[in-house]
């Protein structure tokens, strides 16, 4: 590092300099290295989420983003005797911080989410990965303002108490963004989802999901302010030294209150069902011929494969080799040819529910338009013995791109491949299914990654959640292990047992604390049965809801609107301190 003799302060392409100036190679290589943590910070959070699973990562891969969007301090410790004023310091500024939270999203999102183009090509991996990384960008441009003013303050317990608390906030104010917003969002990575095998996932009966991804942010944040603490010893009062050990013990303390409420009784249940009788359920997974985008061509080979399962299942239950259940639950599309208006689809479903003699939730396709203007809903019929169809659920949270094609017309005539995509419509928001006299939570495939549809099923009184999904066109992809750790989340939060019946795997049952207690191979026919006694259900964080999510989302937007202002205002403070003291 080369010093100048001006303490001029420069602006160069790779950021700002204030006090003495850096040669223009060593601020490009401080830049890269910048650009580096990012990336290595989005890589660690990506390894907490299967199929690694590392829980322990996203913490650091936090704490290495918000080191890099922060002002880095290079120059010389000051006498005793001279009076404290700033050194060299390489100062992340708005652009660049965008662009760390675009590689930091990059890394990412590209790592969890290439599943996404699997089958319809690369490109449809990379847009999306891009798009969520846009708000990690969001976050990155707030996160640098607020640590610059953390830069530039007094760096007391309270500045620096105040930064860890808010960094986190806005956090979670872009997940919560990013979870809702275009087209109800896609919420599939969000922090609290990677902690499916950690210990911080039992504090999510008082915390919420959402609050759990603000408490893995916050030991994210706590770590790198030590960091910073550390990297700017030759600039800060000694006094401020001992100010992140004092900010480590409120954390402390906070998470202490945590845990310790996490083992009341308002984090294990507190509705019990109104009936004792212990509830027995099938889920049938009857696998597919082949996986990928054609897997529904032989639509009636997968209903086939379904029917010869629970028939397979009746044999089992004639013979006493498996208990009678209550209910049976097939995967979601495991009836595409809609047995309401296909006489043979009709046909094969009687079977099977004559020969179990108990309702099946069938997954079904219910056409809705015409063929100038098709639309359908993806449905779960409650399908009974001699009786046919007895209720419905249509699922809500359709999947963009996917399952409906925003701007159609548009992307259709730059990818012939976007006319493959559905044309579902959303079903009324209400993710219960009555069975008899017991109620069934239902969240299709893409609704368990939204923490609303657990909430709102657990409090209309559903006895145990039901997730089914066709993941065949996903193959054999960690999409479908993703997809389980999230309903393990969701199982801790509310202390309900939750089902997962997928067409060609993995199916499991989960039991109200998380845990899988059986589960099946990916691509085979197999049938998991579970029979769940009195479990009470419901927990402080069912009760408080979405309302968590909220309050912090709105601190953390005040803090990054905060923090731009008193940027602002800084220039104007610092001339008016200037003028008093002379």
């Amino acid at each position: 590092m080369k010093l100048g003799k001006k303490p001029a302060a420069t602006k160069d392409a790779a950021g700002k300099a204030e006090g003495v100036e850096l040669t223009a190679g060593y601020s490009r290589f401080l830049t890269l290295l910048r650009f580096g943590l990012a990336a290595l910070g989005g890589v660690l959070v990506f390894l907490s989420f299967p199929p690694v699973a590392w829980w322990f990562t996203a913490p650091f891969g936090i704490a290495l983003f918000l080191v890099s969007l922060t002002p880095w301090d290079m120059g010389p410790k000051p006498k005793p005797d001279s009076k404290f004023e700033r050194h060299t310091a390489h100062i992340p500024g708005s652009w660049m911080a965008i662009g760390l939270g675009i590689v930091f999203g990059m890394a990412f999102f590209g790592l969890l989410l290439p599943w996404v183009g699997m089958y319809v090509g690369w490109y449809a991996a990379v847009g999306l990965s891009l798009v969520e990384s846009l708000y990690t960008a969001l976050f990155a441009l707030g996160a640098s303002l607020m640590l610059r003013v953390l830069h530039r303050s007094t760096m007391t317990t309270l500045t620096y108490l105040s930064t860890a608390l808010f960094l986190p906030a806005w956090w979670l104010a872009t997940e919560f963004l990013r979870s809702s917003w275009p087209w109800n969002g896609f919420p599939w990575g969000r922090l609290a989802f990677g902690q499916a095998n950690g210990p911080l996932v039992f504090l999510t009966p008082i915390t919420t999901t959402p609050g759990l991804s603000y408490i893995v942010a916050l030991i994210g944040a706590m770590l790198a302010i030590f960091v910073v603490a550390w990297q700017w010893r030759h600039v800060t009062a000694p006094s401020s030294y001992r100010a992140p050990i004092t900010l480590a013990g409120y954390v402390v303390v906070l998470l202490s209150v945590t845990v310790g409420l996490a083992f009341t009784p308002m984090a294990s249940g507190t509705r019990h069902p109104d009936d004792q009788v212990p509830l027995n359920v099938a889920a049938v997974q009857g696998n597919v011929p082949r996986t990928g985008l054609d897997f529904n061509s032989q639509r009636f080979q997968v209903l086939q494969n379904h029917v010869d399962e629970t028939l397979r299942l009746a044999d089992d239950v004639a013979s006493g080799r498996a208990e009678q259940p209550d209910i049976v639950l097939w995967p979601e599309n495991a009836a595409d040819v809609n047995p309401v208006y296909n006489e043979q689809a009709r046909e094969l479903v009687d079977e099977a529910t004559d020969a179990i003699n108990v309702p099946i939730i069938v997954g079904s396709v219910i056409p809705t338009g015409s063929e100038e203007e098709p639309s359908a809903t993806n449905s779960m019929l409650v399908w009974e013995p001699g009786k046919g169809e007895t209720a419905r659920h249509d699922k809500y949270f359709v999947q963009p791109f996917g399952e409906w094609l925003p701007w159609r017309g548009f992307w259709e005539s730059i990818f012939p491949i976007a006319e493959r995509a559905g044309y579902f419509e959303p079903g009324p928001p209400d993710w219960t299914l009555r069975v008899g006299d017991t109620k069934i939570g239902v969240a299709t495939c893409f609704e368990i990654a939204f923490t609303r549809a657990a909430t709102d099923a657990v409090k209309d009184g559903a006895r145990i959640l039901t997730v089914p999904t066709n993941n065949a066109t996903f193959g054999e992809s960690p999409m479908t292990y993703q997809q389980l750790a999230m309903s393990r989340v969701q199982a801790v939060e509310h202390h309900i047992p939750v089902v997962v019946a997928s067409t060609n795997g993995v199916s499991a049952v989960i039991n109200e604390r998380g845990r899988i207690e059986s589960e099946t191979e990916l691509s085979t026919a197999d049938v998991l049965t579970a029979s769940f006694g009195d479990v009470p259900t419901g927990t402080l964080a069912t009760r408080l809801g979405a309302k968590v999510e909220y309050v912090l989302a709105f601190f953390g937007l005040l803090g990054a609107l905060g923090a731009m202002l008193v940027l602002n205002r800084l220039p104007t403070l610092e001339r008016r301190r200037r003028h008093s003291t002379v």
